[in-house]
């Protein structure tokens, strides 16, 4: 008994290490990343009014992201078409320019200021007025309440843009430009726990007060990891016994995955969802599982057998699909400037939002000016928000604990599946490698967790039909689509390969019901809430859209290389003979490939999986009796795997470009304060500017109006839209404007606002202030 105790403690430990290690590696996320140039221009303050005789002064920040690279550029700034000033500056010394420009060029009512620095171009308007008033604004700050403070500006003259500055403990929380004489907005700021010293600033006045800030229960992160490590541990020693190593952490982590977001639905529909119930309930959870399966103890280590097999004579292929999973898992994000992409941005800031709110909101405060109705919500959530009350980690720290059990999960529920449909052992670590070649695939194992546990599910409810089992699978399948809704159709579709007899036939479609009655279940709670889920733009955004055929082929490129190079020379010379299974196999991807390109292009991943298994079922698997010839062919798709992850980093994290302009909006604009926005770039705008943006491209309960309506002003400069939206700025990028959900598309022209203020600049973003 002490030695079976041992074991179980060990294994505890370890698991327990390995999710240090991973909340550890993810502290280090971004800190070398890959990054482009960024030189950006802003307008810090300028005269909005000026009396006859007098010029306008601004203040012009430039921001380099290379605080080592020495530029030397041209500064000019024009006013009504005339040169004011035309100088070389350098960067680095110069990071603010303050000019006063003389009056004799201001010959206009409205006249228009443009200052340049390299290629970036901002302007502005002075207004000629009779006379300015010298008063002296009144300011006031107070304590609004959750994180909220309330302030006030009254009698201010409104010559000037000029920002009113939020500080918290004497740090800049954020700061917001206004106009008129009188302003007053709540204002949200990051308080830390305790007190706090908060103060405003503007037009050379300063008001302070103290605001206290007292979190709710908040977990002991090592408690919590410990606690999902015995979980995790209690379900691989006791509940899943009797399956293969790989099988069974492929069960352990689903089941894990489940364990968490079920309790959650469950909570918040009751009303009584919050991080203390949901603590409570996973505790019980646990100690529910050790006495349900206690008989078990000490069963649990016969799986464990093949760890020593392996060790014993490994596998090239297994030890580089292993090797590059840690490496994707854990340091991959070392080299990126964010652990997201612009489109699983928008899953991270909902998922982070349910954590702070301990609830499902009934609006999403940002998204359509903060009117779009917050319905529909998956299992990720839940999941994510989850891990971080279980842990008190930020999102971030529990993302990387989801991806690193997630894409465990899908390495294991690859290789189960190459199995369950005849592959050979070797042959399916080879078809677990060639997956990962597919580039949406990849992209998804790197970056969208939430696709990567649905994925799993996916090919654990195939392989649990493949064997008969139909309860098992339709319960499978239904969790795989409410982490991610179509996976009940993309199970339909991968299980086509597997109908070879009536009798599987009929299984598909129990299992189908199955899943459909959970779907329903679990969705239920989004449809009471906010109604039946409508496309954002029905007859662009949702899952019947395509790429051009370029894009088709760089997704297979490197699959259709590993087949035509290693597999087709021998089916062609009858070295491997391709079976009915293969026929019916090939078929299928075929017609596939043909509702790819021409219906929905979101089926790919399924087509990856099938491309895969037709690899594995004809790799001519003698070649790896010669541990060279296993150990090259490992060498050279780790080494290519290893390559798409270069490419990677240039092409799905948000570009620096991007990241420095929602920096801007961030730190330089009231929260309260609406964004006119590119609907393409509405889900990673709300992500990291945090502000109210006019429309979304890629949601659920959209309007359909306000997509529209921001389309036509960035594509007619229809000044109406922005007083019919009430909005405040515009942002938008340069020459691209994207109206479907992939491609960067160039626009005609470059999309400049000149009735406006362009406040901000840099290659790719513009920052536009409309004012009154």
């Amino acid at each position: 008994m002490s030695m079976v105790f041992g074991k179980n403690t060990f294994f505890f430990l370890l698991v327990l290490a390995v999710l240090a290690v991973s909340w550890q590696a993810s502290s280090n996320w971004n800190a070398f990343p890959y990054e482009d140039y960024v030189l950006s221009t802003s307008l810090e303050s300028f005269d909005k009014k000026i009396v006859e005789g007098n010029g306008a002064c601004f203040d012009l920040q430039i921001h380099s992201n290379d605080s080592a690279r020495e530029n030397f550029v041209r500064f000019r700034a024009t006013v009504n078409d005339k040169i004011a000033v035309d100088k070389e500056i350098s960067v680095l010394s110069t990071p603010l320019i303050s000019e006063c420009l003389a009056g004799e060029l201001f010959d206009r009512e409205d006249n228009f200021v443009e200052l340049s620095v390299y290629k970036q171009r901002v302007f502005f308007h002075a207004q000629k007025v009779p006379q300015l008033s010298q008063s002296t604004p009144e300011l006031a700050i107070e304590d609004a309440g959750r994180g909220m403070v309330r302030v006030s500006v009254s009698g201010y003259n409104g010559a000037r843009f000029e920002p009113l500055t939020l500080s918290v403990n004497g740090g800049k929380d954020h700061s917001l430009y206004f106009e008129g004489e009188n302003f007053e907005s709540v204002e949200k700021i990051g308080l830390a726990e305790g007190t706090n010293k908060v103060s405003v600033e503007f037009a050379g006045q300063k008001e302070e007060i103290t605001v206290g800030k007292k979190t709710g229960f908040a977990a002991n992160p090592f408690f919590g990891l410990a606690l999902i490590a015995l979980l995790l541990s209690a379900i691989f020693l006791l509940v899943f016994t009797q399956e293969p190593l790989a099988e069974r952490a492929m069960l352990s982590i689903i089941g894990f995955f489940a364990m968490i977001f079920l309790p959650a639905l469950a909570l918040d529909f009751a009303g009584l969802l919050s991080a203390f119930s949901f603590n409570a309930i996973i505790a019980i959870e646990t100690l529910a599982v050790i006495i349900l399966f206690r008989k078990n103890l000490g069963k649990g280590f016969d799986a464990l057998l093949e760890v020593k097999k392996f060790l014993e004579k490994p596998s090239f292929l297994l030890a580089g699909l292993l090797l590059f999973f840690l490496f994707s898992s854990l340091f991959y994000h070392f080299f990126t400037n964010t652990y997201v992409s612009p489109f699983t941005s928008f899953y991270e800031r909902q998922s982070d939002r349910i954590t702070q709110l301990e609830h499902v909101p009934q609006n999403d405060d940002l998204g359509f000016f903060g009117e779009k109705p917050a319905g529909f919500f998956s299992a990720y959530f839940f999941l994510n928000a989850g891990i971080s009350w279980l842990t008190g980690f930020d999102t971030r720290s529990s993302f990387a604990i989801i991806l690193f059990l997630a894409q465990l999960a899908f390495i294991c529920a690859s290789i189960v599946f190459f199995r369950a449909f005849g592959a050979s052992e070797k042959n399916s670590y080879l078809g677990a490698l060639a997956v990962l070649l597919g580039v949406f695939v990849f992209s998804d194992f790197l970056y969208n967790v939430r696709h990567v546990v649905a994925d799993s599910m996916l090919l654990a409810a195939a392989v649990f039909l493949r064997r008969g089992k139909t309860l098992e699978s339709g319960v499978l399948a239904g969790f795989a689509s409410f982490v991610q809704a179509p996976m009940i159709l993309m199970f339909a579709a991968i299980s086509l390969v597997g109908l070879d007899s009536r009798k599987r036939f009929f299984d598909l479609a129990k299992a189908l019901a199955v899943a459909g009655i959970l779907a329903v279940v679990f969705f239920a709670p989004t449809v009471m809430r906010a109604g039946f889920p409508s496309q954002a733009k029905s007859t662009v955004w949702g899952y019947l859209w395509n790429i051009p055929l370029y894009g088709f082929f760089l997704d297979y490129f490197s699959i259709f290389a590993l087949i035509a190079l290693f597999v087709a020379p021998f089916v062609l010379t009858g070295k491997v003979k391709a079976g009915s299974f293969e026929k019916r196999l090939t078929a299928i991807i075929l017609v596939f490939f043909a509702v790819q390109l021409f219906v929905s292009y979101r089926i790919n991943v399924v087509n990856s999986f099938l491309l895969a298994l037709l690899a594995a079922r004809l790799f001519p698997e003698k070649i790896f009796d010669n541990p060279f010839a296993e150990y090259a062919l490992g060498a050279i798709i780790v080494g290519a795997l290893l390559s798409l992850t270069i490419v990677s980093m240039a092409f799905y994290p948000m570009h620096p470009t991007a990241i420095d302009a929602f920096a801007y909006v961030r730190e330089n604009t009231s929260t309260n304060q609406r964004f006119l926005v590119e609907p393409y770039l509405g889900h990673s705008f709300t992500f990291f500017a945090q502000r109210k943006a006019s429309a979304d491209l890629a949601v659920e309960y959209a309007d359909e109006e306000l997509i529209d309506d921001s389309y036509r002003f960035l594509k007619e400069s229809d000044y109406t839209v922005l007083e019919k939206m009430n909005a405040d700025y515009v942002f938008n990028r340069s020459i691209y404007l994207d109206e479907k959900p992939v491609g960067d598309n160039l626009f005609r022209r470059t999309m400049e606002f000149e009735k406006l203020d362009k406040v901000y600049s840099n290659d790719i973003f513009f920052v536009h202030y409309k004012g009154n």
